[in-house]
């Protein structure tokens, strides 16, 4: 995918994305507790839960465990490194299957097992698991949750393979059905976005929010939750209205001031911004 996009796409061409899909995520199953394992590159999708719970301020107790074959490999080490040292409920343990000459190592060493799971996490049975990683990691996480009697329904996997083909076909469709629809409004439609700071402006179409304008623009507004409750990406609006669906993360002498959260901000008219 990486080398297909460099090879292929150019600044200014535009995608139609699909997405995002599938069933690995912890929103559809609430917990106050969670075990996040991980071995290798399949740290992205724990990594991201954990993160929205860390910028959300969720109310989890969080284990999260990763393995890799040297430190050398840990990947996120910085950022998990830095939540576990701003937030009491995530604890990080870290496992290496072995460290080279010349490494400093003081954490875990070898292959993750129950024995480790005991002392990093001795409620494990009681959490809900996400699990990721290459085949043969998940699949002993797997035999050693069964082998101790965990309830399964509470175990939940992301594998790496192949997209299937009718997801693929119903993505191109979407995609198709994307660009049928753009081209399709009249430029009488259009809403226009200017941001005063930059001096850039766009023309988005109705029910864009004023984040996606600020990123047609190449204008990074720092984001975290994308659901109005963080509060992050406020901007302050200075002419326009704007229809904002937000879940607390703004005061109302915040919206009387003007600000609003760019993230679920869906300008109904020409509007300009702070920024």
């Amino acid at each position: 995918m990486s080398n297909w996009l460099h090879d292929n796409m150019s600044e200014g061409m535009e995608l139609a994305v699909h997405g995002p899909v599938g069933q690995f995520n912890c929103i559809d199953n609430p917990s106050d507790r969670v075990l996040f394992l991980s071995g290798g590159v399949g740290i992205t999708p724990v990594m991201s839960m954990a993160r929205w719970y860390f910028d959300t301020n969720a109310d989890v107790d969080m284990v999260f465990v990763h393995s890799a074959r040297t430190p050398r490999d840990i990947i996120f080490q910085r950022d998990l490194e830095n939540m576990a040292a701003r937030i009491a409920n995530f604890k990080l343990n870290l496992v290496c299957e072995r460290y080279e000459s010349g490494q400093n190592w003081g954490g875990y060493r070898g292959f993750f097992n129950h024995a480790m799971l005991e002392m990093m996490a001795p409620d494990f049975m009681e959490r809900e698991v996400y699990c990721c990683g290459p085949t043969p990691y998940m699949k002993a996480v797997r035999t050693m949750l069964q082998e101790v009697g965990f309830d399964m329904r509470r175990y939940h996997e992301e594998s790496f393979g192949a997209t299937p083909e009718p997801v693929k076909e119903q993505a191109q469709q979407d995609a198709e059905q994307a660009a049928e629809e753009a081209e399709a409004i009249p430029r009488s439609d259009l809403i226009q976005v200017f941001f005063s700071a930059t001096g850039k402006s766009v023309q988005i179409a109705p029910g864009e929010t004023v984040h996606a304008a600020a990123a047609k623009l190449g204008l990074h507004i720092p984001k975290a939750c994308g659901m109005g409750i963080c509060g992050t990406c406020k901007v302050k609006r200075l002419e326009g209205a704007v229809e904002m669906a937000h879940n607390g993360g703004i005061t109302d002498e915040d919206v009387e001031e003007g600000y609003i959260l760019s993230c679920c901000s869906v300008p109904t008219g020409d509007v300009v911004v702070e920024y």
